[in-house]
């Protein structure tokens, strides 16, 4: 009985110097007609090094998503997976999809590991192994996600290159040195350079906290960071004011602070760090600015009172969105994201960030 298959034929091709840096996706019995296959009803697929995928099959019979990683390999039949296991041939690990429908709708999301950059979706080109390790032609698509049907493609390579000297950012002058702490209005900084850095406060009792967008050290300096534990265990502080040019808010800055119910949209956010809101339980509402790029682990672990976190940035990637960070946050929680991103968002909050029951919406 013929058995109608998607054959997605996914690989990374690294620059020609490079070895074993293919992965892809080997049809067994493929007899050369988009969508079918003959055989014993499965395969197996698996990923090399340079890159991520995530695969999200939908038919007839059911819908599933898996997420492809380094080095990893997946058996499945009609779309649901079964096995999971490791193998490799020649450096290239390989896998099938086997389902009840040739019309299957298809979608590759790559994410390109450190080091690497994305070129995009071609139609692949067989080695002399059957694997598929580079693509032909001009691109299908550049964009990071594809959809399309199984029965249109019989083989498919995500292609990925190392990162030229011209894509690698130039090597960073050696950090200037980082003063004594200073106190100035409440607040006690570090200056490196033209930056401060907020370390913590004077009153240790204070209820409320307001960080300039700049403060007078020796000339007028940006304050574009808060420290690492600033802030912690200050369980009278209420309200934290300001902080318009900060990028950066380091691991455990108001960690413990459980009366902290009212903080400010920081429009120059770039990094929340780990354990950065730690068990403030008064916490209500967050606002992750269009600048952040990655979350720490729990970030917001135990704040059981936030139920609404705006998320208005769209660089978050599942690496950079830390473990259990929303864990312990409440069970009516609502993400606002942004619609081009609302489907990952809701799946990589859940895991790895751990908000198993929030909901989310545009």
């Amino acid at each position: 009985i013929m058995v109608f298959i998607l054959a997605v034929l996914l690989c990374v091709t690294a620059l020609a110097s490079e070895a074993n840096t293919t992965a892809g996706y080997y049809p067994g019995d493929f007899n050369g007609t988009a969508g079918m296959i003959s055989g014993d009803g499965f395969n197996s697929l698996g990923v090399t090094e340079g890159g991520e995928y995530s695969i999200k099959i939908e038919d007839t019979v059911s819908t599933c998503e898996i997420v492809i990683k380094d080095n990893q390999q997946i058996m499945y039949s009609d779309g649901v997976p079964f096995n999971t296991t490791s193998s490799s041939f020649n450096g290239r690990n390989s896998m099938g999809l086997c389902s009840s429908s040739k019309d299957n709708v298809i979608t590759l999301t790559a994410y390109p590991d450190d080091g690497y950059v994305f070129k995009g979706w071609f139609v692949g080109q067989l080695d002399a192994y059957g694997f598929v390790h580079s693509g032909t032609g001009s691109a299908l698509s550049t964009a990071k996600s594809f959809t399309f049907k199984s029965s249109d493609y019989s083989k498919i390579c995500g292609v990925f290159e190392k990162e030229t000297p011209a894509d690698t950012p130039a090597a960073e002058a050696p950090a200037e040195p980082v003063s004594d702490e200073v106190s100035v209005n409440g607040l006690k900084y570090r200056i490196q350079g033209n930056s401060a850095t907020v370390t913590g406060a004077v009153d240790k009792n204070a209820s409320t906290v307001n960080i300039p967008g700049t403060v007078d050290i020796n000339g007028k300096k940006k304050v574009t960071a808060i420290g690492a534990n600033a802030f912690e265990g200050m369980t009278g502080l209420k309200k934290v004011k300001g902080g318009k040019n900060i990028k950066t808010i380091g691991a455990g800055a108001f960690s413990g602070d459980k009366k902290l119910s009212s903080f400010p949209a920081l429009s120059s956010l770039e990094k929340i760090g780990d354990n950065a809101f730690k068990n403030c339980k008064a916490l209500k509402k967050f606002t992750i600015g269009k600048k952040v790029k990655s979350i720490g682990k729990q970030a917001f672990y135990g704040c059981k009172k936030l139920k609404t976190i705006t998320v208005k940035s769209t660089k978050l990637t599942k690496k950079k969105i830390g473990k259990n960070a929303f864990k312990g946050i409440s069970s009516s929680a609502v993400f606002k994201c942004p619609g081009s991103k609302l489907e990952n968002y809701a799946k990589w909050f859940k895991s790895p960030g751990g908000a198993k029951k929030a909901a989310y919406t545009e």
